[in-house]
This record gives structure tokens, C-alpha cells and sequence, in this order.
């Protein structure tokens, strides 16, 4: 099909650019449907209900809920967290302005991450940024935290209780480090 204006033929360019960005926002509604389906906190929302704010729209409802990021080296689109985390984000929480967007199989592979099992580097688990504890959420685009760090802002680490105490056995970058915090057994 053609893209036309009011029947004007557009610039070639701008043709491309608008089919771009039309097929990117197809993508990010897929991701975001995907994700509701398999979100139990979500998937049966008042607002897909009948006579909700969604109602039949669950792809719509979708990306009102979540916040995707397009990865800084792949350029692919990505899950990044919900919007209300995004909302309630305070100056600094995000760790590290510098902190690059990146998608979980390129966060892995600059990590240097990899599964023992050869499983794809998409699926590794990360911790928590400000303790000890495997990772729940993903925030912001760039930071991982358990569902207690989550649950209370502001962000402050906790430090390691070391070998003895840390469900980690204490082999993770420092508590509130900007390196990419992955258990010890993916390293």
C-alpha cells in the first residue's frame, strides 16, 4: 500500500521512516500482549473485563501497563518494567545515568555471562542490586531488584553477610554496584 497525505505522495524517506516506526510499535504491542498473558498480577485486570477501561482491548491495556526500552546494542525492543515503577522513580534510582538500556541477552553477553548447560543467555538470572537476593523485577530498563528492595524505596544496599549469610555465598559484585550483578554460578 501507499502512504499518501491528504493524496500527495510522501518523501521516500519519511515513507521509510513511518513503516519503520509503525512495525516497531507492532513489535512492542506483541511483546506487551505476550507479557499480560503470562503477568497473573494483570492478565485479569478489571480493565480487560467487560465494561472496563480496556474492555476487548487486552493489547491496548498492555501497553499502557508496561514500559519497553529498545536495547542500546541490538536495537531490539525489550521489556524494561511496568510504568508505575518508572513513575515513581527518584533522581538516582536508576543507579547510573550512564547505566546503557540493554535487552537480557545482551546485558548477559556484556557480563560475560553464559550458562553452563548452554541455555541462551536471555534466560540468566540476575540479583538484586541493592542486596543479596535473586532478582524479581526489572526497573527503569537497567536495574534489577527482589521483591523487598522493590517494595521499599528509597534504593539503599544492603551489605553482603558474607559466605555464611548470603543466599549468594557472598561471589556477587558489591551491593548497590553499577556492574552487572549476576550470581556467581552463570560467571
Amino acid at each position: 500500500a501507499k502512504i499518501t497525505e491528504a493524496g500527495r505522495d510522501l518523501p521516500p524517506r519519511l515513507v521509510s521512516c513511518l513503516r519503520k516506526a509503525s512495525e516497531l510499535e507492532a513489535e512492542v504491542s506483541r511483546l506487551a500482549s505476550k507479557r499480560l498473558r503470562k503477568d497473573p498480577a494483570h492478565s485479569k485486570a478489571d480493565a480487560v473485563q467487560p465494561g472496563g477501561a480496556c474492555d476487548g482491548r487486552p493489547g491496548e491495556y498492555a501497553m499502557r501497563l508496561y514500559a519497553f526500552y529498545l536495547c542500546e546494542a541490538c536495537a531490539t525492543p525489550f521489556f524494561g518494567g511496568e510504568r508505575r515503577c518508572e513513575a515513581a522513580q527518584l533522581p538516582g534510582d536508576d543507579g547510573n545515568a550512564e547505566t546503557p538500556r540493554l535487552c537480557r541477552a545482551c546485558s548477559a553477553e556484556k557480563a560475560g555471562a553464559s550458562c553452563p548447560a548452554g541455555h541462551d543467555r536471555s534466560l540468566v538470572e540476575w540479583k538484586c542490586k541493592y542486596c543479596c537476593s535473586v532478582a524479581s523485577w526489572f526497573c527503569w530498563g537497567t536495574t534489577h531488584m527482589c521483591d523487598a528492595c522493590h517494595a521499599a524505596p528509597p534504593y539503599r544496599a544492603k551489605p553482603c553477610l558474607g559466605a555464611a549469610g548470603c543466599p549468594l555465598r557472598g561471589r556477587h559484585p558489591q551491593n548497590g554496584s553499577p556492574t552487572w550483578n549476576i550470581p556467581s554460578p552463570f560467571r
